[in-house]
């Protein structure tokens, strides 16, 4: 589905606040839910376990370091935690860091890649250097 998709590889933009990122990874999960026809039960304790996750895999690992730390049992408590983060460093966006492999592949052409090159690019089909040119 592509709402899962969405909801899977999204982060927190750097001039979003943490309440307004984790509001939106809320309502994508709950659109998830409803497509999938997921009637409520335990559902409540699924959601909070499962955006717990997202936000983990969203956020730069020092955050989810300070969060894990924290042992937060619930969203909220992650909430009022990267609340607390963000104003601690306001400077130093929460969204995860990208991998560089630097200078390890070659191109098409023979070259040394840019060192800006990233584990998604490596992989990306439609990216020079990826499968697809190899």
């Amino acid at each position: 589905m592509a709402i899962m998709k969405k909801f899977s590889n999204t982060i927190p933009l750097q001039s979003e606040n943490t309440d307004t990122f984790i509001s939106k990874v809320e309502m994508m999960f709950d659109r998830w839910t409803e497509l999938a026809v997921i009637t409520k039960g335990n559902l409540e304790e699924l959601r909070d376990l499962v955006i717990r996750d997202q936000l983990y895999r969203s956020f730069n690992s020092k955050a989810v370091t300070f969060l894990k730390e924290r042992s937060p049992k619930s969203i909220a408590d992650v909430r009022d935690m990267a609340a607390k983060y963000r104003s601690a460093y306001p400077d130093i966006s929460l969204a995860r860091e990208e991998i560089s492999i630097g200078n390890v592949a070659e191109g098409p052409t023979g070259k040394d890649r840019d060192a800006r090159t990233t584990m998604r690019d490596k992989w990306n089909p439609n990216v020079r250097g990826g499968p697809m040119f190899r």
